[in-house]
């Protein structure tokens, strides 16, 4: 699929503005241009329309650069050089707001685009199905990250004929009802992970669009006013269970009882490179706990010059060990993990500590070590030493990318849905229905994976725990402490004694950009608070 993103930028040339000196020269038609008119005909057509509904994913506003900024910055498990960021201190002007809400809306705009555009063309009827039910995931998942992100902004299910449309909120329960048909025809439409040619490999799947539906009912849970609890998380129940019994996924297990091993099982769902050991390797990209994942791929965008618009990730650039590191764990985050008497591999503290993050006695290794020696970790030199308290972020930076021209646009893919979430889910979801037996067990399962010793019950709080230490730095703490804190009455926490500064009643959302309020000329109301 990475060959394909060389595609996108073709679609952005569809439209050409051509001058000239009378009306009958404006009327002619280029001939050797890519427009609207000569474009959507063919196969190819069709397969690159998909290609770059998946484009906005990796823009620096969304999953890059600019989401890592904002929700772990929000969260308790990070610190940010922009002090603002902290305590909330942003408003509707402020550009990752106004950036992250307008790359949603591209992501839906090329969904609706290629549901007008593909179904007429001439071509294999099964590719035709399968494209556009990637479509109807990809639309489903913006959909949901705007409602989750900015309330109830406007639902756009088609491709505006009028530029100067004003659209008005819609109300979140519309949201969850559009996200749910989707998923629905994403999931009667798409092949499962291992039917795709390696060639397609990171396309949507059935597996992600299941487990984006489970975790659609899940927070429709908490967050929809018209939610029928019981039944929205039967129905998450269902779908997560779909993902478990497909025999499609399962945990990246250690291979043997030392503690390279144990990392390196967990490690590996965020490395560019397959991690080896004497035991064996460890797949890291798209491999057996990968359910949906970014593309990323530096190309021949190598050098700073691609900028933005390159197909890398940025976030080596700006959070890596030699890099701005505008981002370090908290050391309440550290000490969440779990101090061990005995363990398989003789460690001391739980592995997916060692996994996440940096700290005194570490080597940082690179992905081409002809451009970079290892070398140790230093706290206050591969740290900010402004806002460092004594460790470093090491998910996704081990090995730590180096290029031609230095830490530009990392191809390391972002994994967007683990199946050590989906186990995380479904443990939540049958402990708020009663069954904690079956919850003990899904949860026991992640812990086996990190060798740490089962147990024997559970409540709310181990939920908490376990998916912080599991999914730290994969910004899911500050969505789980939001929806917790929403939860009436079966699971309520008060947010503002956990991160300072919120505020009830008003952080739960983004504020909709300032720009677009305007524009919608008073039809569109701004989030509370705000």
């Amino acid at each position: 699929m990475n060959t394909l993103l060389k595609n996108v930028f073709r679609i952005a040339l569809i439209s050409l503005l051509w001058t000239g000196c009378d009306d009958k020269f404006l009327d002619i038609t280029p001939q050797s241009n890519i427009t609207e008119a000569n474009y959507y005909k063919t196969q190819q057509h069709a397969i690159e329309t998909i290609t770059a509904c998946y484009d906005p994913l990796k823009h620096p506003a969304f999953f890059n650069i600019d989401f890592f900024a904002l929700f772990e910055s929000f969260s308790d498990e990070a610190v940010h050089e922009q002090a603002k960021l902290e305590h909330f201190i942003i408003d509707a002007s402020d550009d990752m707001v106004r950036m992250l809400y307008t790359y949603l809306y591209k992501g839906v705009y090329r969904c609706n685009m290629a549901f007008e555009k593909i179904p007429p063309i001439q071509m294999d009827e099964n590719l035709k199905k399968r494209l556009l039910g990637e479509a109807y995931y990809l639309r489903a998942f913006y959909n949901f990250y705007l409602t989750v992100l900015y309330n109830q902004p406007p639902l756009v299910l088609s491709v505006p004929k009028d530029i100067k449309i004003q659209l008005p909120n819609t109300p979140r329960a519309e949201f969850y009802k559009q996200i749910i048909a989707d998923l629905e025809k994403a999931i009667d439409a798409l092949p499962e992970k291992s039917q795709y040619p390696l060639t397609d490999m990171g396309r949507a799947t059935r597996g992600a669009a299941r487990a984006l539906l489970g975790k659609t009912y899940l927070y429709k849970a908490s967050y929809s006013p018209d939610a029928d609890i019981r039944n929205d998380l039967t129905k998450a129940e269902k779908y997560f269970l779909d993902v478990v019994n497909s025999g499609e996924y399962a945990l990246s297990l250690p291979r043997i009882n030392d503690s390279l091993n144990y990392i390196f099982a967990y490690l590996c769902n965020f490395s560019s490179l397959d991690l080896s050991t004497p035991a064996g390797s460890y797949k890291s990209e798209n491999n057996i706990e990968s359910l949906f994942e970014v593309q990323f791929h530096h190309g021949g965008w190598e050098k700073w010059e691609g900028g933005w618009q390159a197909d890398g990730s940025l976030t080596s650039l700006y959070f890596g060990p030699n890099s701005y590191r505008n981002l370090v764990p908290t050391l309440k985050f550290v000490n969440e993990f779990e101090t061990l008497s005995s363990h398989p591999a003789g460690l001391h503290r739980d592995p997916r500590l060692y996994a996440t993050v940096y700290q005194t006695g570490d080597t940082i290794v690179y992905t081409d070590p002809s451009r970079m020696a290892p070398e140790p970790w230093k706290d206050k030199v591969h740290t900010n030493s402004n806002i460092t308290q004594g460790y470093g972020w090491k998910k996704y930076f081990y090995p730590a990318h180096v290029g031609p021209d230095g830490f530009h646009n990392d191809p390391n893919n972002l994994r967007i849905i683990r199946y050590a979430d989906i186990l995380l889910m479904l443990a939540e979801t049958e402990l708020l229905l009663g069954n904690e037996p079956v919850a003990r067990g899904y949860l026991n399962q992640v812990r086996s994976r990190a060798g740490l010793p089962a147990k024997s019950s559970i409540t709310k709080d181990d939920i908490i725990h376990e998916r912080w230490v599991e999914l730290g730095f994969e910004w899911s703490r500050w969505f789980d402490l939001v929806r917790w804190s929403i939860r009436e009455p079966k699971w309520i926490i008060n947010i503002e004694t956990i991160l300072d500064g919120f505020k009830a009643g008003k952080n739960e959302f983004l504020p909709i950009p300032i720009r677009e309020i305007d524009l919608m000329g008073g039809k569109l109301l701004q989030n509370p608070g705000w």
